[in-house]
């Protein structure tokens, strides 16, 4: 949801100037803060009706919870990705990406190899690596210091609700899109060995086809 959302907001900030751009663009980051609220509904009930069922077990539903912070930090990065995308700056971008990556790896080898951490070590260094990687990017770029905290304290409900409008009809139908797709992964769940594997190879091929030509898309 938060990934389309950006993406409608990048083709919106393309047509406008730059200072009109951080304005939708703070309001677009309030937006993200308070569309966290139905997400942790959404896991609430997951977590009583949807995640026994399916898993049997609450570990699936304790880990979503874990996330949240993680979902929280992406959403604003995000967000951020797409202003600068819309503004045509992407060198910066990419060293951001780099140094991120980089980190991720360090943080996972800590986390795994030193601490000794299972499966909640993939919500630790997940959640560590947002943290940073929005911080990173906001400092690297100078979003840090474009961003007016006047302007940001002026957005009125309306304008935040006039925003919504406009940009998550598009979220829906990129949300729409994955669950489509990892509805089509999750049946993988009853297969046998060696046809998982054969799945995931065809994934990442997938996935690497797919990422590629929508990142050339985008620029």
């Amino acid at each position: 949801l938060y990934e389309g959302l950006a993406s409608g907001m990048e083709s919106l900030l393309s047509t406008l100037g730059s200072d009109v751009a951080m304005v939708i663009y703070q309001r677009t980051l309030l937006l993200c803060a308070l569309m966290i609220l139905p997400i942790i509904a959404f896991l609430v009930v997951s977590k009583e009706f949807v995640f026994p069922i399916v898993f049997g077990e609450e570990l699936a539903g304790n880990m979503a919870f874990a996330l949240i912070p993680s979902i929280f930090f992406n959403s604003g990065f995000l967000i951020s990705r797409s202003y600068l995308n819309s503004r045509h700056s992407f060198h910066k971008q990419l060293i951001s990406a780099l140094v991120s990556s980089l980190f991720h790896v360090a943080v996972c080898y800590v986390v795994f190899a030193w601490c000794g951490f299972t499966v909640y070590g993939a919500v630790i260094s997940k959640t560590i690596t947002d943290i940073f990687n929005i911080n990173f990017l906001m400092k690297i770029t100078g979003l840090n210091k474009e961003m007016k905290l006047e302007q940001a304290r002026s957005i009125t409900a309306k304008q935040v609700i006039d925003i919504g409008k406009t940009l998550i009809p598009r979220g829906l139908v990129l949300t729409l899109e994955v669950l489509a797709y990892e509805s089509f992964a999750f049946q993988t769940v009853s297969l046998t060995e060696n046809h998982v594997s054969a799945h995931v190879i065809a994934t990442n091929m997938h996935n690497v086809g797919y990422f590629v030509f929508t990142g050339v898309s985008v620029v």
